[in-house]
């Protein structure tokens, strides 16, 4: 962390502001993520944006996750507080966000099946959130006609069904819900078997909460297998009443959200508890992924 940073922090916090230790927290990929211990107060976390291209696109980034976790903080979410932000990095030199630190970690050693009920509770939580000042809202982050079918795949045919499903099929009428738009196991922190707290907050919006679900449940066919992204699915289900249903649309939409003709291993699985991914074993899943969709909309899985 730059010293300017230390700088802009004590500034926040005054005479409490001694700094004991930072130390760089692991997963950010287009960010860079910070524990900071004081002396006489409690830690926080910072996240500083280093990605270039993302900040071209959207540079009030940060004024939306400063929103929304101003939007959350007195709901039951645990989600952390906001402190402070440098949007445009006029202090610290890169845009910097200041929150408050959860407890927890994010492995979790519980047993598969309890897991996967309390992301489905958690979802649940967060979808059931009411959002009074909202000024976000989803938009799908590919454009279907830019994209490829993946040159990996053993089942091209497959992938083709798909491609052919989400260009011809209009979006799903849908209730226009709070949505964490990055809901996953690397976002959680777990402590004594249960969820923690829920972080990355910054691309949070106002939209279809099946879409919080399907971008779980392709993470889930990766990390584990398609059966368990199943089983959330219907953990998540039976907490539903009313309001618009699963659609399969939201699950191969999802899908080509992560583009799969590029697709690589996301170094921050290694930090769940589970047996490491390589490429053969990313791509194998994401055939048995992609079949399993191909079934449900009766496409050629041949």
């Amino acid at each position: 962390m730059k010293a300017q940073t230390k700088q802009w922090i004590e500034k926040q916090f005054g005479f409490q502001a001694e700094i004991a230790e930072t130390i760089q927290l692991d997963g950010g990929l287009s960010s860079d993520m910070y524990e900071v211990h004081f002396k006489k107060r409690a830690s926080i976390v910072i996240r500083q944006i280093r990605n270039a291209s993302w900040l071209e696109e959207e540079k009030d980034i940060l004024l939306q996750e400063k929103h929304q976790l101003k939007q959350v903080a007195d709901s039951q979410i645990p989600a952390p507080r906001f402190i402070a932000v440098d949007p445009y990095g006029e202090n610290c030199g890169i845009p910097t966000l200041m929150m408050t630190k959860l407890p927890g970690h994010i492995q979790a050693t519980i047993p598969i099946n309890q897991m996967l009920e309390h992301l489905a509770n958690c979802a649940n939580m967060i979808h059931q959130t009411k959002i009074n000042n909202q000024q976000y809202f989803y938009e799908a982050y590919m454009q279907i006609e830019t994209l490829e079918i993946p040159q990996w795949t053993r089942y091209p045919a497959v992938w083709k069904a798909l491609y052919d499903y989400i260009q011809q099929t209009d979006m799903p009428a849908y209730e226009v819900r709070f949505i964490h738009r990055d809901f996953h196991l690397n976002n959680m922190l777990w402590d004594k078997g249960t969820i923690s707290g829920v972080v990355d907050w910054i691309n949070s919006c106002m939209g279809p909460k099946y879409i919080d679900i399907a971008h779980c449940r392709w993470n889930l066919a990766m990390t584990h297998s398609v059966q368990e992204a199943d089983i959330f699915l219907q953990k998540y289900e039976e907490l539903q009443s009313g309001g618009d249903s699963y659609q399969i649309y939201w699950d191969i939409r999802a899908l080509f959200d992560i583009d799969p003709a590029s697709i690589s291993v996301y170094d921050a699985w290694h930090y769940l508890s589970i047996p490491p991914i390589d490429k053969q074993t990313l791509y194998a899943r994401m055939d048995a992924y992609a079949k399993s969709l191909a079934e449900k909309i009766g496409g050629d899985i041949t």
